[in-house]
C-alpha cells in the first residue's frame, strides 16, 4: 500500500501563524467598524423622528444661521443591575462591542484559514506563470517538483524484509537514523574522540567516506538528501546552506565516456517534466549543489573505478565551490585513489550506545509505522494505535538486547546498522536469535521468499502454476551469480537479461509460468530484486547478492577451487566469509589452501583466514590452531602498525576464551603498542573474569605507559568496573534539561529534553594530587595552580589547564549536558539529593552559619581578584572531595555536584535548547564557557543543578575546578543493575518516564 507522503511541519506552522495574524487583523478591523455603528439609542431617536414627519420638515426648511447653546447633556442612566453577572456584563456597550467584534473577526479568519491552501495553490500558479513569462524557462517549477520528487525516494528507509508487501511498513528515515560517527584511517588516531558528520561537514568541503558492507554510508546520502533538500533540519548539523541536493548512484557511470557532469543529469530519472535546459549546470557553476555519489565501490573492474575517480576529480575541479560526499567500501578503497582535497574518512562501528539507541528505535518506528498503517485513514487511529504499539515496542526491544548481551558471539556482529537491523527483523518474526551471519542472512532470505505467497496482500491471487519455494530460491541464487560472476561485475541487467537467466531454472523445476511473469513477482512481492529505473534491475541490497552467491557456489562442482581463483578480489572476500559459514560446508580444505598460498605484505590472505574463525563454521581443531598461532605472531612481530592493528582486531572477532587467555597473556609483552592493544580486546570481549579484572586493574595503576593505562582504564569501564577507577556510570537515555521554576534565570529556559548516550564521569572534581602528578609527569607548567592539600579539589585552573590535565589522562571535560544529567538524573530534581536545599549536604556560602554575595554583585564581580580576597577575608574555602557524601551525591552517586567548586565544562556559552551539533562543541570555536556547580561562596539558588554561568578561558580563581569524562559504554550494557537507585521522589509518572529511558538495557536472567 503506498502511503500518503505527511506534509512538512514548517507549511503546518506557517499556515498557523498566518491563521493567527489574519485574526488578529479582523478582529481589529472589527472592533473600528463595531465603534462607528451608533448608539440604539441613536438609531430609535432617529427613527422615531421619522414617523413623527420632524425629519422630512426638517430636511425641507432652508438652514438659518443661529448660535445655538447646549446644555451639557445628562448621562444615560445606568441599567439597574439583574443579578445576573453575565446579563450584567453584556449590558455594558462597550463590552457588548468588544464582544461582537471578537465574534466577527473569528468567523471572518476561519473563513479566512479555510480558503488559505486554495490562495496558496492559486499564488504558487500565478508565481509560476509569472517565472515563466519572464524567460526563467521554468527553473523554479522544475526545482520545486524536484526536490518534492526526491524526498519522495529518499523519505523512507530501506531496510530489508520491510516495506513493499511486507506487513511490516518502512519507517521515515529520521525516526530510525543515528548520526554515524567518523574517524580518520589511521588506525593510530582510533583513540581520538570520535567526530559527528556535522563536524565533518563543517571541515571539509569535499569528503570521501569509507565503511564496510553495511555500515550505513548510503542510508547517509539519504540523510544528507533530505537535508539539504529541505525536509529536515540543517541546523542538526551546524550548517545553513541553500544547496541543491544532487543524488547519483556511481555504477551507472561506468564505462561511459562522457564527462561525470552530463551523467548527473542523464541520471536524473525522476517522473517530472523535461528539465530545464542548462538547469543543474547553470546551479554547479554558480556552487549551489550538493553532489553525493554513491558506492564508487561499487565500479568494479579497478581501472574503470580509477577511470570514474578521475571523473569526479575532473567535477571538482570543473565546478569547485560546490560540496562533494562520495561513499566507498573499506576494501574497495585505495589510498590516494581521490585525490583534489578530498579529505578521507572512516564510519565507526556501532559502540553500545549506537546499537541500544537503534534497536529501540527500529522497533519503536516499525512497529508504531505499521499498527498506523492497519488503523486505516483516520488520523485518532492512527495515534492510538501508535501509542498502544510503544509498549510491545519497549518489550521487544528489551527483550532482543538482552539476548545480545548473552550471545557475544552474534553480538560483535550488532556493530553494523544492517546486521542489525536484520537481527531486529529476525527477532521480531521469530523470537529467538541465529548462531551466525549465514544463518541470520538465511532467515531474511526465507522470509522474503515467504512474502511471496502472503496473498492477501495483493488484489489478485497467486497463479496455480506458481514457481514452489525451491524454484525460487534457485532463481535469485542465479541471478545473484550472474551479477557477481560478469566480467565487469554487474550491479544491475536488463529485463531481457534477467528473463534469460530465470528460464532455464523454471525448466528445470517444470515451471510453466511465463519468466516475464515471474520477474514481475519478484520485483513486486519479495523486495530482493528491485527496479534501479531506466529499465534495469538490480539486488536491494549487495549483501543479500553475495550471501546467494554463496549458496550458489556451494552446490556447484569444483567450489574451492572458484573461490580461490577469486581469492583477493575484494567483491568476493564477502561471498568467502559467508560461504564458510553455511549449514553443511566444510571449510577445512578451503582454509587449510588459503594459508599455505604465498601471502602478500599486508598478510590479507592470512587475515581473511582469520575472520573466517569468527563465522559459524565447521573447522578441525588442528586448522583452527594453526590460524591463531600465525595470527598471534604477526600481532606479536608486525612492523607496519596498520597490520598490527588488524591482526588484533580479527583474533578479537574471534573471541573465545582461548583469545582471552591469549590477549591476558599479551599484557606482559615488552611492547607498549601490544599491551594496549590486549588490554583494548579484552574490553570488547566483555568476559567479566575476576582474574582478569584484576589484571586489568594493575596495569591500569602501574604499566610505565600511558596509552597502555588508559586503555586498561577503558576496559575496565567496558566491563562495568568504574569503581576501580573512581568514575560513574550515567546511562543512556534523555532527561530533562534547564528549569522555569521561580529561581530560575532566562538563560536556563526552556526545559528541554536531551539525549545523551551513556558515559562515566569522575566521581569527585579532580584534586590537587591528581593534578600534581600530571604536573610532575608532563612537565606541564599551569601559571596559577599551586598545590594546597592532596585532597581538596583543584583551583585556580583555567579552562586551557583543565583541557590539558584531560588529554593527558585519555579523557575529556563534559559537556554541560553530560555535567547536568550526572547531576540530576532523569527526574528533573533542582539538587543532586533532592527538591529541597539542605546546608548539610554540600558546601556552599550557607555552610557554618556563613553569608553568601548577592546574585547580582557576584555576576558583576571579576573573579581572579575579588573572589581571591573573599576567601582570604572570610576564611572560609574548599572542603576535601566527597566530604559531604553520600548525603549529597547525585542519583548515579556522583559527589560534590553542588558547591564547593565551579566546574569547567566543553560548551560555549549559548542559548537553549541545548544542541550538541550547533557549534557549541566546537573545540576550535573562541568564546565563554559554560560553569556549573556553584561554589563554596556561592548560595542555593547557584547551587541548583540547572544553573549555568560562563566564564573566559583564560580566567582562574580558587574557586573554579574540573572534573573529567570517559565516553565509552559497558559490553552490553550489564552493569546497570550496579546502578545506584536514580528515583528520588515517589512519583509513579516519575517512574514510569524513567523506566522508559531505561528500558532494553538491563538484561534479564
Amino acid at each position: 500500500m503506498k502511503r500518503k507522503e505527511s506534509k512538512g511541519s514548517a507549511w503546518t506552522v506557517v499556515k498557523r501563524l498566518v491563521g493567527v495574524l489574519v485574526f488578529c487583523l479582523l478582529a481589529m478591523l472589527a472592533a473600528e467598524a463595531v465603534r462607528l455603528i451608533p448608539s440604539t439609542e441613536f438609531i430609535l431617536s432617529k427613527v422615531e423622528g421619522i414617523r413623527t414627519g420632524a425629519h422630512d420638515r426638517a430636511w425641507a426648511q432652508e438652514p438659518t444661521p443661529v448660535v445655538v447653546v447646549q446644555a451639557t447633556p445628562t448621562p444615560a442612566p445606568t441599567p439597574a443591575p439583574t443579578g445576573n453577572p453575565l446579563l450584567d456584563l453584556w449590558q455594558n456597550p462597550d463590552v457588548r462591542k468588544l464582544i461582537i467584534a471578537g465574534v466577527i473577526g473569528a468567523i471572518i479568519a476561519l473563513i479566512f484559514q479555510r480558503m488559505l491552501p486554495w490562495l496558496w495553490q492559486k499564488g504558487n500558479q500565478l508565481l509560476s506563470w509569472l517565472v515563466g513569462a519572464l524567460g526563467f524557462e521554468g527553473g523554479w517549477q522544475f526545482r520545486q517538483r524536484y526536490l518534492r520528487e526526491l524526498i519522495g525516494q529518499h523519505h523512507y528507509l530501506k531496510l530489508v524484509g520491510v516495506g513493499g508487501e511486507s506487513d511490516l511498513q518502512q519507517p521515515r528515515l529520521e525516526e530510525v537514523f543515528i548520526s554515524l560517527q567518523m574517524g580518520t584511517t589511521d588506525e593510530a588516531e582510533e583513540s581520538q574522540r570520535p567526530l559527528s558528520i556535522g563536524q565533518v561537514l563543517r571541515a571539509h568541503q569535499r569528503l570521501v567516506v569509507l565503511g564496510e558492507p553495511g555500515a550505513g554510508k548510503s542510508t547517509l546520502l539519504d540523510y544528507l538528501t533530505l537535508v539539504f533538500a529541505g525536509e529536515l533540519d540543517q541546523r542538526a548539523l551546524g550548517l545553513q546552506e541553500k544547496r541543491l541536493p544532487i543524488f547519483c548512484a556511481l555504477r551507472r557511470c561506468a564505462g561511459v565516456d562522457e564527462p561525470l557532469g552530463q551523467q548527473l543529469y542523464s541520471n536524473v530519472h525522476l517522473p517530472v517534466e523535461s528539465c530545464p535546459k542548462g538547469f543543474f549546470e547553470r546551479q554547479l557553476r554558480r556552487g549551489r549543489c550538493v553532489v553525493l555519489l554513491d558506492g564508487l565501490d561499487e565500479v568494479v573492474d579497478p581501472k574503470e573505478r580509477s577511470a570514474v575517480a578521475r571523473r569526479i576529480e575532473q567535477l571538482a575541479g570543473q565546478y569547485p565551490r560546490n560540496r562533494y560526499v562520495v561513499t566507498c567500501r573499506t576494501a574497495g578503497w585505495e589510498p590516494g585513489l581521490l585525490g583534489g582535497d578530498f579529505a578521507v574518512l572512516r564510519v565507526r562501528d556501532f559502540d553500545e550506545n549506537a546499537v541500544a539507541r537503534f534497536v529501540r528505535r527500529w522497533y519503536r518506528a516499525v512497529l508504531g509505522e505499521t499498527a498506523a498503517w492497519r488503523a486505516g485513514a483516520d488520523r485518532r487511529a492512527q495515534q492510538e494505535a501508535r501509542a498502544a504499539a510503544q509498549v510491545e515496542a519497549q518489550k521487544e526491544a528489551k527483550d532482543l538486547l538482552a539476548a545480545l548481551a548473552r550471545r557475544q558471539s552474534l553480538r560483535r556482529l550488532a556493530d553494523n546498522p544492517l546486521i542489525l537491523s536484520l537481527i531486529s527483523l529476525v527477532y521480531h518474526l521469530r523470537r529467538n536469535l541465529p548462531r551466525g551471519r549465514a544463518e541470520l542472512y538465511g532467515d531474511c532470505l526465507r522470509i522474503l521468499l515467504d512474502l511471496w505467497d502472503q496473498k492477501d496482500k495483493q488484489d489478485i491471487e497467486l497463479p496455480a502454476d506458481a514457481p514452489s519455494w525451491n524454484a525460487k530460491r534457485a532463481m535469485v541464487q542465479q541471478i545473484a551469480y550472474h551479477f557477481h560472476t560478469a566480467p565487469e561485475g554487474a550491479a544491475e541487467a536488463t529485463a531481457d537479461e534477467l528473463t534469460a537467466i530465470v528460464a532455464p531454472v523454471l525448466k528445470g523445476f517444470q515451471c510453466p509460468m511465463a519468466p516475464e511473469q515471474v520477474l514481475t513477482l519478484i520485483e513486486e512481492r519479495s523486495g530482493i530484486v528491485v527496479d534501479r529505473g531506466l529499465g534495469r534491475y538490480g539486488f536491494a541490497h549487495r549483501t543479500l547478492q553475495e550471501y546467494l552467491t554463496a549458496t550458489a557456489i556451494q552446490e556447484a562442482p569444483g567450489k574451492e577451487s572458484q573461490l580461490l581463483r577469486h581469492l583477493g578480489q575484494e567483491p568476493w572476500r564477502e561471498v568467502i566469509l559467508l560461504y564458510v559459514g553455511l549449514p553443511g560446508v566444510d571449510a577445512d580444505p578451503l582454509l587449510r589452501q588459503i594459508i599455505q598460498l604465498p601471502d602478500d605484505e599486508a598478510h590479507n590472505k592470512l587475515l581473511l583466514a582469520g575472520q573466517c574463525l569468527s563465522e559459524d563454521l565447521q573447522v578441525e581443531d588442528q586448522t583452527r590452531q594453526d590460524i591463531l598461532a600465525r595470527l598471534d605472531a604477526l600481532f606479536r612481530t608486525a612492523p607496519a602498525p596498520l597490520t598490527f592493528q588488524r591482526a588484533g582486531a580479527v583474533l578479537a572477532e574471534v573471541g573465545g576464551q582461548q583469545i582471552s587467555d591469549f590477549f591476558l597473556a599479551a599484557l606482559s609483552d615488552h611492547q607498549p603498542q601490544v599491551r594496549a592493544a590486549a588490554a583494548e580486546a579484552l574490553g570488547r570481549l566483555g568476559q567479566e573474569d575476576p582474574t582478569l579484572v584484576e589484571r586489568l586493574r594493575q596495569v591500569y595503576q602501574e604499566d610505565p605507559s600511558p596509552a597502555t593505562r588508559h586503555t586498561a582504564r577503558d576496559a575496565l569501564l567496558r566491563l562495568g568496573q568504574g569503581d576501580l577507577v573512581g568514575m560513574v556510570l550515567v546511562p543512556d537515555g534523555e532527561f530533562r534539561m534547564g528549569s522555569d521554576d521561580h529561581d530560575a534565570w532566562d538563560d536556563e529556559k526552556p526545559p528541554h529534553p536531551v539525549y545523551l548516550d551513556a558515559y562515566y564521569i569522575d566521581r569527585t572534581p579532580v584534586t590537587d594530587a591528581e593534578f600534581s602528578a600530571f604536573v610532575q609527569a608532563s612537565g606541564y607548567k599551569p601559571k596559577h595552580w599551586q598545590l594546597r592539600a592532596d585532597a581538596h579539589p583543584a583551583v585556580n585552573v583555567t579552562w586551557h589547564d583543565a583541557q590539558a590535565y584531560a588529554r593527558w589522562a585519555g579523557k575529556a571535560l563534559p559537556t554541560e549536558a553530560e555535567w547536568e544529567k550526572a547531576a540530576r538524573g532523569t527526574d528533573g530534581r533542582r539538587y543532586p539529593w533532592g527538591d529541597d536545599f539542605d546546608p548539610a549536604r554540600c558546601n556552599t556560602a550557607e555552610k557554618a552559619g556563613g553569608r553568601a554575595l548577592p546574585r547580582s554583585l557576584w555576576r558583576r564581580l571579576f573573579r581572579r581578584k575579588e573572589g581571591l580576597a573573599l576567601h582570604t577575608v572570610a576564611g572560609r574555602g574548599t572542603t576535601p572531595v566527597g566530604a559531604y557524601s553520600p548525603g549529597g551525591d547525585s542519583p548515579y552517586g556522583v559527589a560534590d555536584m553542588a558547591g564547593n567548586v565551579w566546574e569547567w565544562t566543553s560548551s560555549l556559552y549559548k542559548d537553549y535548547p541545548y544542541q550538541a551539533d550547533d557549534g557549541r562543541e566546537d573545540p576550535d570555536a573562541s568564546g565563554k564557557l559554560v560553569l556549573r556547580g556553584g561554589s563554596w561562596f556561592i548560595a542555593t539558588w547557584d547551587a541548583r543543578c540547572s544553573f549555568r554561568d560562563s566564564n573566559d578561558p583564560v580566567n582562574y580563581d580558587v574557586s573554579l575546578g574540573f572534573r573529567c569524562v570517559v565516553r565509552v559504554a559497558p559490553i552490553g550494557l550489564q552493569c546497570l543493575a550496579k546502578v545506584p537507585h536514580v528515583y528520588g521522589r515517589a512519583d509513579s509518572a516519575v517512574r514510569r518516564t524513567t523506566d522508559r529511558f531505561l528500558v532494553g538495557m538491563i538484561p534479564t536472567e
